[in-house]
């Protein structure tokens, strides 16, 4: 099993091809709703399509409903977290939408799926990832997390997530991977 947080509209991803060859059963989670129905119309017409459930909210530290900020030029970089600064978008002069979004947990998404094991967890939430992984309690431990340090403090997540276990790794300038051992 496997959970992707902040699919966007899959086209991008880099985790396709694989998801394709080895028919993963994935859990696409993907708050904003034009990138949401992007993702299940580009996955529908595949023989495999039965492997997939898809989620529209945002994960967060919270439940509820948050503040999601969506530049109108490169959607693939909306996130809770004020991405659309960080990327340097024009915020302050009108050129990022802000919407509500649903937001759960971890523990929440989980639950309300049945996952009890995980192979992988994906997390692209452009600089929200170490809020999402500290707000989890793992009760459900995944066997590999990849996770984008980017815009993170890349040290306090790597600590935190050694301390519950892991052995992490830069997989590159962006990503890392943190393996259960």
């Amino acid at each position: 099993m496997v959970v992707q947080i902040g699919a966007n509209n899959g086209k991008r991803d880099p985790f396709r091809a694989q998801i394709k060859r080895e028919r993963w059963k994935v859990l696409f989670v993907e708050p904003e709703p034009v990138a949401f129905r992007e993702l299940v119309d580009g996955w529908r017409d595949k023989p495999y399509f039965g492997n997939f459930t898809f989620e529209n909210c945002a994960i967060a530290d919270q439940g509820g409903e948050m503040d999601f900020y969506v530049p109108r030029r490169l959607s693939r970089i909306s996130g809770l977290d004020h991405s659309c600064r960080k990327n340097k978008v024009e915020f302050d002069k009108g050129e990022c939408d802000v919407i509500r979004v649903k937001t759960m947990t971890l523990p929440s998404l989980f639950k309300k799926h049945g996952i009890t094991e995980l192979d992988l967890l994906i997390v692209d939430t452009e600089g929200y990832d170490y809020k999402v992984l500290k707000a989890h309690d793992w009760v459900v431990k995944p066997k590999k997390i990849h996770y984008e340090h980017a815009h993170i403090d890349a040290g306090a997540c790597r600590e935190f997530l050694e301390s519950k276990g892991y052995v992490v790794e830069e997989k590159d300038n962006n990503d890392s991977i943190a393996r259960l051992v």
